[in-house]
């Protein structure tokens, strides 16, 4: 058995970057593969959010998204029509990993403490137009805190291949860590400009 048989990693947010990275994982050899979104698609996601279609509009994210999930892996997958919230939250106890794909400040700092709390592993990414970055949390730091704790909630210009672009960073910092492979990321975060071409690994 693959080492990542083994492992269980929760998504939570099946929104722009949660499509990509929901996709991304289905295609590697996952155990147990959870995901938690509260909402369903509507016409203003047809610009970015990969499995959004005019035929499924109204329809819950995470059963769009479960049964993608169960035509291309053999992992187990479940699903929540839920909001990540305290009645939930004791879900992230399950996964070995846990990827941030939810789209507000307070919802990422609340998933960030209950991570924490847990002693459980976060994965980041976030963008704004064409710029955008992707770090580790892991539970003996205060990293989404830090970068985040003085945000305000602001509309940001999202494009579909700056959301596949982060989502992909993503989904490459999980496989790090669940192949225990993760050391060089440690401290740092993943930048990108893509009007300047630029993608740097730089110290938080």
């Amino acid at each position: 058995m693959s080492l990542l048989k083994k492992k269980t990693v929760l998504v939570v947010g099946c929104g722009g970057l949660g499509g990509y990275v929901i996709q991304q994982l289905g295609r590697m050899d996952l155990g147990t593969l959870i995901i938690l979104d509260g909402d369903v698609f509507e016409k203003s996601n047809l610009n970015r959010q990969l499995l959004c279609t005019k035929s499924n509009l109204g329809i819950s994210k995470a059963q769009v998204y479960a049964d993608f999930l169960n035509d291309i892996t053999d992992a187990k997958v479940i699903s929540y029509f839920a909001k990540l919230d305290e009645s939930n939250a004791d879900l992230i106890n399950k996964a070995d990993v846990v990827i941030d794909c939810v789209d507000s400040v307070k919802t990422r700092l609340f998933l960030a403490e209950q991570c924490k709390k847990r002693g459980k592993i976060l994965i980041h990414a976030g963008v704004d137009g064409e710029c955008g970055q992707a770090f580790i949390c892991y539970p003996d730091k205060n990293t989404m805190q830090d970068f985040y704790g003085e945000s305000e909630e602001v509309p940001h210009k999202t494009i579909s291949f700056n959301v596949g672009l982060a989502a992909s960073l993503e989904t490459m910092l999980a496989y790090r860590v669940l192949t225990n492979d993760d050391e060089e990321y440690k401290g740092k975060i993943i930048i990108f400009d893509l009007p300047s071409g630029l993608i740097k690994v730089m110290n938080l």
